[in-house]
């Protein structure tokens, strides 16, 4: 019985060290390739500008929400609020795979 406790108890805990370093990655990690991609998902048009004004990161995914602008030749400049959510294809691994809210 105490042969699988001290064989458990080191696995536990190292899942438990895992799961804590992948999140805080999640969270304080370098996010830069998911705002490109968020503004990707965000803009849908390569003539499009888009201004970051909220940014929201958790463990399991980050929430943005964009400020967009048209930019093309003799258009008008028509802008809307559009919100993103980028969320790993796993729980806490995974690529991040951005989808724009509210759209159908």
């Amino acid at each position: 019985m105490s042969n699988s406790r001290s064989i458990v108890r080191p696995l536990v805990f190292a899942l438990c060290v895992g799961v804590t370093i992948a999140g805080l990655l999640n969270v304080y990690g370098d996010n830069q390739e998911i705002v490109s991609k968020a503004e990707t998902a965000a803009c849908g048009a390569e003539a499009c500008a888009v201004t970051l004004t909220r940014l929201e990161r958790s463990a399991i995914s980050q929430s943005f929400t964009f400020q967009t602008r048209l930019t093309e030749k003799g258009s008008s400049a028509s802008g809307s609020t559009v919100d993103v959510v980028c969320k790993r294809e796993f729980w806490l691994v995974g690529a991040y795979n951005c989808t724009k809210q509210g759209a159908p």
